[in-house]
């Protein structure tokens, strides 16, 4: 019951907030935010660019506390105005804490992909379901520290309390309309600084990712993460979008989860989304289970808990995704 009650509610309270993120300067022009070890499945890196004149924001942490956090160390870091907040794609571990960064930067310019552009009130229904999912642990935990020794609820009492007053602060967000919808290749001028904004539909249908091409540098978000989600997957555009990414003139790739890569590791999740394909394709009668059970054990991580579990997770999605959309061989 202690757990039930402590989970989104120490959350609201701020005590999520204390994994705190490494902001790495990687260049003259970019810092690179990455999230705590232990969040790393969980919650999503951001990237931030400087030019003369601009900033550019890439994504921001899809928990509030951390995304509080990170505002506040933000406002530090810029060296000039914060004129544009960029979503790498629609999921919310990347999104919604950007409703939250237009709260504290309403002039800041929100740009998407058109597949997230056409389809925001997805963007707005995510949002409320959180906002909702606050209100509705806050009575739960209320009604269940009822039922506590006295001495206890007391304890609880304040958290809760604390986490009332912090949903205060957000029961009213709301996203701001994009104003700019990315359709093809599109360049941005920070002040004698171009950032290049690349449109995929590979992870999702709409993903950008962002080329600082003076610095060597490629944001690939979720793309380029070396054990990627891909429940939602394009195999074969993101297995060409991979191929691309891996010609351009970088040495430097930032993923949305986990440390800053080489070009060379663009291989990793490429050999893996090829390895799903190809099972699926070798054994089209065999069912999901099968197929989990069955696929190569060199994959497998072996050290590591927190990502053997989401390896076993993200496995299982990307074996259901290629039964719906990989033609399989005779």
């Amino acid at each position: 019951m202690r757990q039930c009650l402590s989970a989104l509610v120490l959350c609201l309270a701020a005590t999520c907030a204390q994994a705190r993120q490494n902001w790495q300067t990687l260049s003259e022009h970019v810092d690179f935010i990455e999230q705590p070890a232990k969040l790393r499945f969980y919650d999503s890196n951001q990237t931030l660019i400087q030019g003369e004149q601009c900033a550019l924001l890439v994504d921001a942490p899809g928990e509030f506390t951390q995304t509080e956090a990170f505002i506040g160390e933000l406002k530090k870091q810029l060296r000039v105005p914060l004129c544009y907040v960029l979503a790498s794609h629609a999921h919310d571990d990347h999104l919604l804490g950007l409703a939250l960064v237009q709260k504290h930067f309403p002039d800041a310019q929100l740009i998407v992909h058109q597949s997230l552009g056409e389809n925001f009130h997805l963007a707005h229904e995510q949002l409320n379901e959180r906002l909702d999912g606050f209100v509705k642990s806050i009575a739960l935990s209320l009604q269940r520290m009822e039922k506590l020794p006295d001495q206890e609820q007391e304890i609880w009492r304040d958290k809760i309390a604390r986490a009332q007053v912090r949903f205060k602060q957000w029961q009213s967000l709301r996203f701001s309309t994009p104003d700019k919808v990315i359709t093809q290749a599109t360049e941005l001028d920070l002040g004698k600084l171009n950032v290049e904004l690349m449109p995929f539909a590979a992870h999702t249908q709409g993903d950008i990712a962002v080329l600082v091409r003076a610095d060597k540098l490629l944001v690939g978000a979720d793309m380029v993460d070396t054990l990627p989600y891909p429940g939602e997957a394009n195999y074969q555009a993101w297995l060409q979008a991979l191929e691309e990414l891996s010609q351009l003139p970088v040495t430097q790739v930032l993923p949305g989860h986990g440390g800053v890569l080489a070009t060379s590791d663009l291989t990793k999740p490429k050999v893996w989304l090829e390895a799903i394909v190809k099972h699926v394709q070798a054994n089209p009668s065999a069912d999901v289970v099968t197929l989990v059970e069955t696929f190569p054990k060199q994959y497998q991580p072996q050290d590591d808990e927190l990502e053997q579990r989401a390896y076993a997770m993200f496995l299982e999605a990307g074996i259901k995704r290629a039964k719906q959309t990989v033609t399989t061989k005779d």
